[in-house]
């Protein structure tokens, strides 16, 4: 067991380190010569896979159907040598998201989201509509007979469903989209520990995200978590809050294969939350709160996020 433990929690903080993005982009002669003014630019907020979380979610009934909302807040910059961050901006997701059972070992998750988005420009930009949908297949692994070590590992794609503006990658968060309007790919390990009343749970993911018809590349993604849990069961009901960490890596945007600068940069946060279970139900929030903001070499940071997810267990 140490060795797994070893890789999941080196992952943790791996995200935060300097290094290089992983695929190369095709570079069409015709746009060779394209110019480009600099940008700010990051993929945290509104178009990222994942719904800018690690793991997947529920301890208490990891099979379910059902609905969750995110919100989230941002500031940035209204120009290169701004030295305030003086325009908000606001991204609400809603999706409609589920592990089922398929065979003995393996799931399939999936989730759909509706997004709308909104900065305070002057004028406002507002956008809104149907975002990427996600698929995913995780086999699971019981390392020992009591059942108190776990190995989840999956691999999914993001279909690109959504729409994606060009336009409004020049803008100072080219994140404001709807989707990527790539193919992308992803990788996922979660490792939980549980035993009597207490649990412990390490994720890390990375998602490839490949070129679009407009030759842009929003730049891959590494997000680590480590979380512990507490589960109390009453006689008709079960809770469990939670207390955690995570950490976000993105590596830098490409277009017309080309490396932007001011792109990229990382987040450590502290999330908080609980879990209720009754019945078939499950209710859950969280809220993380930024410890580390390093996003377009700080022309963009994140305020905050919060969620809540109402379940139905298969």
């Amino acid at each position: 067991m140490k060795p797994i433990l070893i890789i999941i929690l080196t992952s943790v903080l791996l995200p935060l380190a300097k290094a290089g993005d992983s695929l190369s982009i095709y570079r069409p002669y015709i746009l060779e010569h394209y110019k480009k003014a600099e940008r700010i630019q990051c993929d945290a907020c509104g178009c990222s896979i994942g719904g800018a979380s690690s793991g997947f979610e529920s301890i208490l009934n990891p099979q379910f159907i059902g609905v969750k909302y995110l919100f989230q807040k941002y500031e940035s910059k209204a120009y290169e040598y701004d030295k305030h961050y003086s325009v908000p901006e606001y991204y609400n997701t809603i999706q409609i998201w589920g592990r089922f059972p398929v065979i003995k070992n393996l799931d399939a998750y999936a989730s759909l989201p509706y997004h709308a988005h909104e900065r305070k420009t002057n004028p406002k930009q507002n956008i809104s509509g149907i975002g990427d949908l996600s698929a995913m297949a995780i086999y699971k692994l019981r390392l020992d007979s009591m059942s108190h070590h776990r190995l989840n590992v999956g691999l999914g794609v993001k279909i690109p469903i959504a729409k994606f503006d060009r336009k409004l990658t020049e803008s100072y968060n080219p994140s404001f989209q709807l989707g990527t309007g790539s193919w992308d790919y992803a990788a996922i390990i979660n490792y939980t520990y549980a035993k009597n009343s207490w649990a412990v749970a390490l994720s890390t993911d990375y998602t490839f995200k490949n070129q679009n018809s407009k030759y842009y590349r929003f730049g891959d993604q590494w997000n680590s978590s480590l979380t512990g849990y507490y589960i109390h069961h009453f006689n008709n009901f079960s809770i469990s809050p939670r207390l955690g960490m995570a950490t976000e890596r993105y590596f830098p945007n490409v277009e017309v294969g080309e490396r932007l600068s001011h792109t990229g940069g990382y987040l450590v946060l502290w999330k908080m939350g609980a879990e209720m279970s009754i019945g078939k139900f499950n209710i859950g929030v969280e809220n993380q709160m930024p410890i580390v903001s390093k996003l377009s070499e700080d022309r963009v940071r994140i305020r905050g996020r919060n969620s809540v997810y109402i379940n139905f267990n298969l």
